[in-house]
Formats: structure tokens, C-alpha cells, sequence
């Protein structure tokens, strides 16, 4: 099977899937582990594990989409642990381990989150993993009514994060300076963080005490797992006195990416014009058309019903003009509906839909708009340029832009092939083609 290759990089976090508790992110996380001297339990602050984290991870991106009363969550062992450990001899001690280490877990919450969540007054510990069994295929989890409160909370502050890209980190240091990256590159492309308090998040404190073993160690690592996703950063060390005393890190997505939302996720239809073809550039420009209420050249101000009905006029014309043997053939759909919607093809039919129920184009009156649509005026587009792009793959194959029409009425026809035949086209060699080429 062909694996596919997500581009992390490029990864917009409009889809990330994981939404991840500000006050989480920020607490500090406890184990209880058995005294070697003293049989009392003791706690002791540590990072999660690599798979801790990962099923953690898994687990938040269930838990949003759970119903409020669901405690119990499968996590299975393939989604968290590597093929090397799936099949190794010594797999049902390593999933034991990791069992009981999430059982000892515990967060602090400070009095303000205290306060919030529970009601009292005063810091508080909780433990997120009421049991914790390592079942024959996964860890089947119980969690806590309070963490399950805190994932589902999202109005109370969250970081959003993605799962994919979570899966693919192997270092502990990256875990933790993903979400500490993803709460702060949302807001400023700069952060520069005292190299003390930069230890202190990693549980570092007492380890690395020249800045060159904490740059080798750690920091260069972390910038290599980074360097192909949107936490991409660089960084120059802060000296004073002639010692390290912070680190200024530039992150290479701000802000200004994180708004610029990509073609197909911002209106519904964006995602239908991308399946006809039309470049993700057009799409983003005609949804600044519509955002911004831009005056067509016809006279009009562009708005969603344009698009909607131009879009449904379009696949009546399409019918039309692939049926009949005198008119021209459509080739190219995107192409076609691109330019009907630049040049205003199909305001008649818009006109009439909106007309009939009493919604008026904006910026016209019925006066205006009956005078407009008698009148037979030539129309040049907004951007030829961008009209032109769009019409040189007229002689490249479109198999897949037909394709993607026939998925919206597949539910007609019994094939592609008697859909095909509907429009005089045809298949040949898997590319589709007139009937009388």
C-alpha cells in the first residue's frame, strides 16, 4: 500500500484536531512512585514518557467528540507505540510499564484553576487516570470527571494542536515545546524566554549547566524535528555579561499564517470550487470578493447567494452544453465556472432565484436589475491574467475534475461511463474525451 505523505509544514492549524487546555499545558506534572527506603509513596515532578505523551495526546483528540457522560476510552497500541515495540518479545512488560506510570500520573492546579474546576479555595493535585487496564489490542482508560470537564471546557482556554504531527515527534523536549510553541505563535511570530525558565519548563533545571551542552543536547534536536512543520523555528542566544542569559526565537509561521485561512476552510462552497478545478488562488480571491462585498463589474455587489446559485446555474449549463451536438463542449469545468463567475454568465438565473424570493442583489434595485438583464453589453473579466491562467490547462486532461461532478449526482446514473454518455463524452484509456474526438 502507498503511504501518504502529509505536508506538516503546510499543515494549516484551521484542521488540527487536538484542543488542549491552557491550565494543562501550563501545571506541572507529578508520579507517584514507591520510596526506596520508606514504603510510603512519594511524588516526585517529571515530564511524561514520549508514549505517555502520545497517548495523552490520542486521547484528547476522542475525548472532545465524546459524549458527556463517556469515561471509558480505547487507545489502541498501534496508534502510540513504534512496529519495533508491537512486535517485540518483551511488548506486554512495555505496556504494563506505561500502564502503571499513567495510573501515578497527577496534575497541580493552581488556586485560580482550583477555584474554577472544583469550587474550593487553595492549590489542588488530580489524578486524570481513575484505571488503567493494558488490554489484549490497547489501553482501555477511565479518566477523571474533572479532566473530562477541562477537555470538554474549550470557552475556558485551549491550544490547538495536531495529532499527526504529535505522532511523529521522538523527543520528550519537542512534546513539551510543541504546546509551549503552539500557545504563543498564534499571537507573535518572536518569543524570547530567559534560558532559566526555558530549563525549568523542559525539567532541565538541574541538568546541562554550560549553554553548549543544553544547545547540542537539546535545542538543536528539538530545531531538527521541527524544521519540516508549522512549529518550524530559529533562534540566537541572548548574551550578557558574556554568558547565555535567554534564547529569541523566531517562529517561521505567525500570526499572519495562522489568519490566512486556506482555500476549502473558510465558506462551504470553497471546497466545491476546488473540486471543479478552479486553482486554490481563484478560490481565495472570489472569497475576498464575497468577504468584502466587492463591487462586480456588472454592477453588483458579490455575496454567497451569487456564488451558490451561479454555481447550481452552472450545472444546469453544463448539461446543456455537453448534450447538445451544436454547442460547444465544455472541456475544462473549473475553467468554465470560473469565468461564469467573473463575468457574471449566469446573473440572469441568479437574479430570477433571488427575485423569486424576494432576496435582492445588493447595491440594485428591481429596476435596476430588470434594465441590467435586458441589456447584451460585453463583460471583460476582473483579472485576465488570472482568467488566463485558468484557461491554459484547457488541452490537459480533466478526468478528475469530471469525476468530481459526477460525485454531485452519481445518484442518478448508474456509472461514470452512462454519466459520461449523458454529456457526449467518454472514456478512453481512463481519460475522458468529446464522443466524436
Amino acid at each position: 500500500m502507498q503511504q501518504i505523505q502529509i505536508d506538516l509544514f503546510n499543515r494549516h492549524p484551521t484542521v488540527y484536531n487536538i484542543f488542549h487546555p491552557n491550565p494543562l499545558i501550563s501545571s506541572r506534572l507529578g508520579v507517584v512512585e514507591a520510596g526506596e527506603k520508606n514504603p510510603k509513596d512519594v511524588k516526585k515532578v517529571t515530564p511524561l514518557s514520549l508514549i505517555e505523551a502520545r497517548v495523552i495526546s490520542v486521547l484528547m483528540n476522542y475525548v472532545r467528540n465524546s459524549a458527556d457522560d463517556q469515561m471509558f476510552y480505547h487507545v489502541p497500541y498501534s496508534s502510540v507505540f513504534s512496529k519495533g515495540t508491537l512486535t517485540s518479545g518483551k511488548k506486554g512488560e512495555i505496556f504494563r510499564a506505561v500502564r502503571d506510570s499513567l495510573h501515578l500520573r497527577y496534575y497541580e492546579l493552581d488556586k485560580k484553576y482550583t477555584k474554577h474546576y472544583l469550587n474550593k479555595d487553595g492549590d489542588a493535585t488530580f489524578s486524570p487516570f481513575v484505571t488503567v487496564v493494558a488490554g489484549s489490542n490497547g489501553f482501555e482508560i477511565e479518566i477523571h470527571r474533572i479532566y473530562k470537564r477541562m477537555l470538554k471546557a474549550l470557552e475556558h482556554g485551549y491550544t490547538r494542536g495536531d495529532l499527526d504531527t504529535i505522532l511523529t515527534l521522538k523527543l520528550q523536549a519537542s512534546i513539551i515545546l510543541y504546546w509551549e510553541f503552539r500557545q504563543r505563535q498564534s499571537m507573535n511570530k518572536k518569543w524570547q524566554v530567559s534560558l532559566d525558565e526555558l530549563k525549568y519548563k523542559l525539567y532541565l533545571q538541574d541538568k546541562y549547566p554550560k549553554w553548549g551542552e543544553f544547545e547540542r543536547n537539546i535545542l538543536r534536536k528539538v530545531q531538527d524535528e521541527f524544521k519540516d512543520k508549522w512549529v518550524a523555528f530559529n533562534y540566537e542566544p541572548v548574551i550578557e555579561n558574556r554568558k547565555v542569559k535567554a534564547i529569541a526565537i523566531e517562529f517561521k509561521k505567525g500570526p499572519m499564517e495562522e489568519k490566512d485561512l486556506p482555500a476549502g476552510y473558510d465558506y462551504k462552497w470553497e471546497k466545491t470550487l476546488l473540486n471543479y478545478g478552479i486553482s486554490d488562488f481563484s478560490v481565495c480571491l472570489i472569497r475576498n470578493y464575497v468577504k468584502s462585498g466587492m463591487r462586480h463589474t456588472i454592477g453588483f455587489n458579490w455575496d454567497e447567494q451569487y456564488v451558490l446559485l451561479s454555481i447550481d446555474a452552472f450545472r444546469e449549463d453544463l448539461v446543456r452544453k455537453n448534450k447538445g451536438q451544436k454547442t460547444k463542449a465544455v472541456r475544462s469545468p473549473g475553467a468554465y465556472l470560473y469565468q461564469g463567475l467573473i463575468n457574471g454568465w449566469w446573473l440572469q438565473y441568479v437574479a430570477e432565484k433571488k427575485l423569486s424570493s424576494q432576496l435582492i442583489l445588493d447595491g440594485l434595485s428591481p429596476e435596476d436589475l430588470k434594465i441590467r438583464l435586458n441589456t447584451s453589453e460585453n463583460v471583460e473579466p476582473l483579472h485576465e491574467s488570472l482568467l488566463k491562467r485558468e484557461m491554459e490547462n484547457e488541452k490537459e486532461d480533466h478526468t478528475q475534475e469530471w469525476r468530481n461532478v459526477y460525485e454531485d449526482v452519481k445518484g442518478k446514473f448508474a456509472s461514470f461511463e452512462d454519466f459520461l454518455a449523458t454529456q457526449n463524452y467518454r472514456l478512453e484509456s481512463g481519460r475522458v474525451v468529446r464522443k466524436n474526438q
